[in-house]
């Protein structure tokens, strides 16, 4: 959040491929990743986002409690937060200040309500990675009509990969189809 308050850039992570040029420049690029949740794999907030503004407050030697938690388990952190001088980032789950903290600043700020429909950066869901590697599954024509992006859930897809085709992208599946450009 530090590198997105200091630049006017959009972030992305390695496992995205852009698949339009337009809509790029926009000052606002996020979306949901699914139903509830707005990813964090492309990522760019104003400079004046209250949402960015509130997660910037959680540096690398910020000690607390996750501000997403609520009702028992906040209680249960604060409970050991208050025990143990404070729990940091390091020891919080995975998506404190990724996915799940993103959306807890965007509610809090009511910029969710300006977050890009799934289609835009997250066309293929989590549990369907396997299609943008399987022969015949998936093209560039199938993507909805919107799609700027597409993240490839990189640890899942590596998996996939080793496991049902030997390591190797088959050169048929739709990212075979984007490596061979």
């Amino acid at each position: 959040y530090q590198l997105l308050s200091k630049t006017d850039l959009t972030w992305s992570d390695i496992d995205i491929i852009a698949i339009s040029p337009n809509g790029w420049d926009d000052a606002r690029q996020y979306g949901f990743q699914d139903d509830v949740s707005v990813g964090s794999s492309v990522l760019r907030l104003p400079g004046d986002s209250p949402a960015l503004k509130f997660l910037l407050q959680f540096g690398p030697d910020y000690r607390g409690v996750p501000p997403h938690l609520t009702g028992a388990r906040r209680l249960k952190y604060q409970l050991r937060s208050i025990l143990t001088g404070g729990i940091p980032i390091s020891k919080w789950n995975w998506g404190s200040l990724g996915p799940v903290g993103l959306t807890h600043a965007l509610r809090q700020s009511g910029e969710i309500s300006l977050a890009a429909p799934v289609e835009r950066y997250y066309p293929v869901p989590l549990g369907d990675a396997g299609r943008l590697v399987a022969p015949g599954a998936l093209t560039e024509d199938d993507l909805p009509r919107g799609t700027r992006a597409v993240h490839l859930w990189g640890s899942r897809l590596e998996k996939i990969i080793k496991s049902e085709h030997d390591g190797k992208i088959p050169k048929q599946s739709f990212l075979g189809n984007i490596l061979e450009r």
